[in-house]
């Protein structure tokens, strides 16, 4: 017998003339012999739905018997029956001779069911031997497995890595049990796992929508953190949710998913699904979620598993009962049905630009009994020209490998007869499973009727893996200079499965895990969740050189075991350019409009060593590579508070008819309308002539976009394109006594703050007050009038005080959250300790930029070598838009110091008055005060202001009938641009109308102002008690009656504030007018669940005065 196919060139022919296998004897032989003898005897052996066959091959005259062919019938029958009609298996037998023993299984038998049985013997020339002797065997009721304890737990240490365990299959029926094995992951709990919706719109038409198995090669030893999860979904954009529009009809989607080759060459282990919808709204809840094999369609795929969880929500990870792994290539459905009555549209559909994507998903009106296309779906729909752009939102994710894999069983499958058991061995090997605690479900598949599946939990502890973390042989920081910090971002990969943890009580690494052993290098704070294993973490490592020289340092990891990870660190420090002015104020002395420009020079010098870089942003576009971050605009600052100009507090002064806004704000409204100011404010080069006024303590001169949120700082992102002064910086509470009052005084536009109310913490809160002054000539001053650092949330840390330019690219800050540090991470310095400053009587004052007298500037960029200077030219002159006296420009300088000993040259000069006059303008000429009470203080501000460029002095102001005083000390100047109140005292003494015309007198000419009202008469209450002295026994009412008469001569208005113990009964009389005064606490806004009393029969109707008589 030889092997066609291995001869010359005929494997080009393999497969087409069968085996290919030649036996020359046998094809040269000649049919001589006839047909074989009968198979003389055979056995059977049953079970409930199989039986085995065995028996000897008959003699043949060439030794061979071709095939056998088994009849079997549930009716008995004999050799001359028509065989044709029954029941045949044909066994191929041409490689076997004669006497050898063969044995074969017929199956897919009922069970309790009678078989008759008999063998026919065939040659090769197709003579088939004498029938055998008919022989019945009986189908049994079957095997029935049973398994010895309810659950196997196993536990591998550092002592012994590998656990071992064993249970034991019964046969506790007839038949013979035949089982397999497989394994699924349930559950790992790893002991340091690492831890958009579209355009919303509707449309009409049938839908509604809301826009908005076992394998060789195990996966754990393999396994890194970094790699999970995993996710597969066709999904891009959420784009709408979708349903039915009759809410008597379920809504299902099925959605076909494929494993890549490509993508997942080790396959890909189903852990959970995840449904998009937007993060607002009602959709659907509790949906019916299956998985299904995806070799073919929805409509006849396999049920691989019926998902039980324990609450549905969009948004989330689903976890499944068992974890499913999938072979590369295979593919599955995820199915989610969606009973009817859903209140929202339960769906979510979702765009992608994959063309092939949309004829994998399916849509049902009916629980899965029929599909139809998502695209079909939509047809007649608002979305049908892009229908075929549509996906369900579905993500079907990987969380971590088949853990399961690592458990080995010996045996993995058996047969076992009635009465008889088998042992099982199990084993896990912890040395290459992360520390943790994993279940497992040992299905047990078998030949048993009924449920043929039986789940064997298994607990796998894992402990005693240690750590092994790998870090970069040495971080070489370069070179930078002293002054300078550089920290840089490592990554370290922990390839042990053990977790390096901080703590018992937690794996984070802190300070008292982290070291360094140079004063030069420094780690992170803190290493949230430590190196989990087989996972890699970002450390950053810091290089702050105190000193020059090459230096070199180790920071050393250490976690609860005292195990250490070293990090070696490189790094070179050089000296840095140190800026010098000279002189650093430049007297321009006087200047006079017309004079020639006159020209000054100062010397910038080097005394690092390290080459200078210097620019001044004013007159230069260039920039400088490190250059320090300076305020540029010119602002300058004043405070009370140490290292800056010395500016004085002021009491919040006592505004003449003010604006009080308090009970607009509360939670949800923290921003006014727009305020007109009254003149026009410029700031940061541009002028604007409304406010709004926020309660987080401050101003913006246009409305957020974005969201603010406390606390605000310099750095957040919803102050870009607004324009802000702020004095607080977080979202304050009004209580009864809260004021926010605004108005003008001496020409200044005035914001109080008075008891507001700042976080203490949680619920707690303490009252401040503080107040904001804004000048026409663009100065900002703060005075914080009760304030107390220490007394408020992390002790005032949160305080945002500072000036911010709709760019936020030039903000000036005294402090702020970003620059505070309350738990002192970090050396101390005068700007992150600031905040521990502010109290009482603080002042602060942003003085706005002059009008520019410094012309030009040469070279206003340049590098200076170490050790030498350059002389710098600056020409001034006075142009006619600039006012006379004391001014200044501060000229921003940028450099490449790290730490400047200034950030600017200042030119002081005096503007002389030559050329220049004063103006006088006063904005209201006739003022109507209207009626005022007789015996009030009533005092009307009529606002001088200078709108020429020289000091302007008022020498009188009188009026022709004597009628009304002025409360002002006469004469007085104002300087230019700026305003005075003139105060007029109303005499109140006696009722009468007044109307009378005021002469101001000025060096810049006269003007008048007409100012009239009336003095009205007064009511005057007289109260028949003004207290009671009584003594009542617990329990027992106490009624007064209390006359309140009015014996002046105006209607008399009163209101009653009474406790909690006093209740009122106001009776009702003839033009009476009756009203309620409420207090609270805190002024917070309320939600409302409204019932409606009247249409429920819980309502009753009483008559007004019940009304009155019975309010609580």
């Amino acid at each position: 017998m030889n092997d066609f196919y291995g001869y010359g060139n005929n494997r080009q022919y393999e497969g087409l003339y069968g085996s290919g296998y030649i036996d020359a004897g046998k094809a040269l032989m000649m049919d001589e012999s006839g047909k074989p003898e009968a198979v003389a005897d055979f056995e059977l052996i049953a079970d409930q739905d199989y039986f085995t066959i065995s028996w000897t091959i008959p003699a043949s005259s060439d030794n061979n018997v071709n095939n056998h062919l088994i009849y079997y019938s549930k009716e008995p029958f004999t050799a001359s029956d028509d065989l044709s009609k029954l029941s045949r298996l044909v066994v191929d037998t041409k490689f076997l001779n004669s006497g050898d023993s063969y044995t074969t299984e017929i199956g897919n038998l009922d069970n309790m069911t009678t078989y008759y049985v008999a063998i026919q013997a065939v040659n090769r020339w197709g003579k088939a031997s004498e029938l055998s002797e008919v022989k019945s065997v009986t189908t049994n009721e079957g095997p029935k497995l049973s398994v010895s304890g309810e659950e196997i737990f196993l536990n591998t240490d550092a002592a012994n890595p590998i656990a071992s365990g064993e249970f034991t299959i019964s046969n506790e029926a007839e038949g013979l049990l035949k089982w397999q094995a497989s394994h699924r992951t349930v559950s790992a709990q790893l002991n340091s796992a690492r831890p958009l919706p579209g355009k919303i719109a509707s449309f009409n038409g049938k839908l509604s929508a809301f826009s908005a198995g076992q394998r060789d090669v195990a996966a754990a030893p393999e396994y890194v953190a970094d790699d999970y999860p995993r996710e597969m979904t066709w999904s891009e954009l959420l784009w709408a949710m979708i349903g039915e529009t009759d809410k008597s009809l379920p809504n299902s989607m099925a959605q076909w998913f494929r494993v890549d080759p490509e993508k997942y060459p080790d396959g890909f282990n189903l852990t959970s699904l995840w449904f998009e919808a937007p993060t607002d709204g009602i959709f659907g809840s509790n949906p019916k979620i299956e998985i299904y094999k995806g070799n073919v369609g929805i409509s006849s795929a396999s049920l691989l598993q019926e998902v039980e969880y324990p609450f549905f929500t969009y948004n989330y990870g689903i976890p499944l009962n068992e974890q499913i792994w999938f072979a590369p290539g295979e593919s599955f459905w995820v199915v989610a049905h969606f009973d009817a009555g859903q209140e929202g549209y339960p769906l979510g559909m979702a765009h992608t630009e994959r063309t092939d994507a949309s004829g994998y998903s399916y849509m049902s009106n009916d629980m899965g009994k029929t599909w139809v296309q998502l695209s079909s779906a939509l047809k007649g729909s608002n979305y049908e020209s892009i229908a075929n752009e549509f996906v369900w939102a579905i993500r079907a994710r990987s969380l971590n490998p088949d853990w399961s894999e690592m458990l080995e069983l010996t045996p993995e499958s058996g047969t076992i007869k009635k009465g008889e058991s088998q042992t099982v061995g199990i084993k896990a090997d912890g040395r290459k499973i992360v520390n943790g605690n994993y279940s497992f479900n040992l299905n047990l598949t078998t030949n048993e009727s009924g449920n043929r599946t039986t789940k064997v939990p298994v607990q796998l502890s894992v402990s005693g893996n240690n750590p092994s973390v790998d870090v970069p042989k040495v971080v070489d920081f370069g070179s930078i200079l002293t002054g300078q910090s550089k920290t840089l971002t490592i990554e370290v990969f922990n390839k042990g499965y053990g977790s390096f943890q901080g703590s018992e009580y937690g794996a984070s690494l802190y300070e008292d895990n982290i070291s360094s052993s140079s004063e030069n290098f420094s780690g992170p704070h803190s290493v949230n969740g430590g190196f989990p294993a087989r996972a890699t973490s970002k450390v950053d490592l810091t290089f702050n050189p105190k000193s020059a020289g090459s230096h070199s340092g180790t920071v050393t990891f250490t976690d609860k075991y005292g195990n250490e990870v070293k990090i070696l660190l490189q790094g070179v420090a050089t000296d840095p350019a140190r800026l010098a002015v000279t002189p650093q104020v430049i007297e321009a002395d006087t200047l006079s409009l017309g004079d020639d420009p006159k020209e000054f020079t100062f010397k910038i010098s080097n005394e690092g060593k390290y080459p200078l870089e210097y620019v001044f942003p004013k007159f230069s576009s260039e920039s400088v590579d490190g250059g320090s971050k300076l305020h540029k605009f010119g602002y300058n600052i004043g405070s009370t508070l140490e290292g800056f100009n010395e500016f004085a507090y002021e009491a919040a002064p006592e505004l003449i008819n003010p604006t009080d806004i308090a009970s607009k704000f509360d939670d949800a409204t923290y921003l006014t309308n727009a305020i007109p100011l009254g003149f026009s404010f410029p700031f940061y080069g541009k002028s604007y002539d409304k406010i709004y006024i926020t309660s987080f303590g401050g101003v913006l001169f246009a409305p957020n976009k974005e969201t603010l949120r406390s606390p605000l700082s310099e750095e957040s992102s919803a102050l870009a394109g607004t324009g802000a002064i702020l004095a607080y910086g977080r979202q304050l509470q009004m209580s009864p006594d809260s004021k926010v009052e605004y108005g003008m005084k001496d020409g200044k536009f005035v914001i109080n703050f008075k008891d507001v109310l700042a976080l203490v913490y949680d619920t707690d809160y303490a009252p401040v007050s503080f107040h904001i002054t804004m000048s026409p000539d663009g100065n900002i001053e703060i005075f914080y009038d009760n304030y107390t650092a220490a007394n408020l949330f992390q002790n005032g840390s949160t305080l945002y005080c500072g000036i911010a330019d709709p760019e936020l690219e030039d903000c000036m800050t005294l402090t702020s959250v970003d620059m505070a540090d309350c738990y002192d991470i970090n050396e101390p310095t005068p700007d992150s300790k600031r905040y521990t400053l502010f109290n009482s009587g603080t002042a602060v004052m942003f003085e706005s930029p002059r009008a520019q007298f410094v012309r030009s500037l040469e070279p206003a960029y340049g590098l200076v070598s170490p050790g030498e200077s350059v002389e710098v030219k600056a020409t001034v002159s006075v142009s006619d838009d600039m006012n006379s006296g004391e001014t200044f420009n501060n000229l921003a300088i940028v450099t490449n110091d790290p730490a400047p000993a200034i950030s600017a040259v200042r030119f002081k000069a005096f503007i002389s008055d030559k050329g220049m006059s004063p103006e006088i303008v006063v904005e209201n000429t006739d003022i109507n005060f209207g009626d005022v009470f007789r015996t009030s203080e009533v005092m009307i501000p009529v606002t001088i202001k200078n709108a020429g460029h020289k000091m302007m002095t008022v020498t009188s102001a009188a009026f022709d009938n004597n009628s009304l005083g002025i409360t002002n000390t006469l004469p007085f100047e104002i300087k230019p641009g700026a305003s005075v109140d003139l105060i007029v005292k109303v005499p109140t003494e006696k009722e009468c109308a007044l109307d009378d015309k005021l002469t101001i007198t000025t060096d810049a000419g006269d003007t008048s102002v007409r100012i009239a009202g009336n003095v009205i008469g007064c009511p005057a209450a007289d109260l028949s008690f003004s207290e009671i002295t009584e003594t009542v026994e617990s329990g027992a009412t106490l009624s007064k009656t209390l006359e309140i008469s009015n014996s002046g001569n105006e209607a008399l208005e009163y209101a009653f504030s009474p406790e909690e113990n006093v209740r009122l009964s106001v009776p009702e009389k003839e033009n009476s007018v009756v009203s309620y005064v409420y207090g609270a606490s805190v002024d917070n806004k309320t939600s409302f669940d409204w019932i409606d009393i009247v249409s429920n029969g819980l309502g009753e109707q009483n008559a007004y005065r019940y009304y009155m008589n019975h309010d609580s």
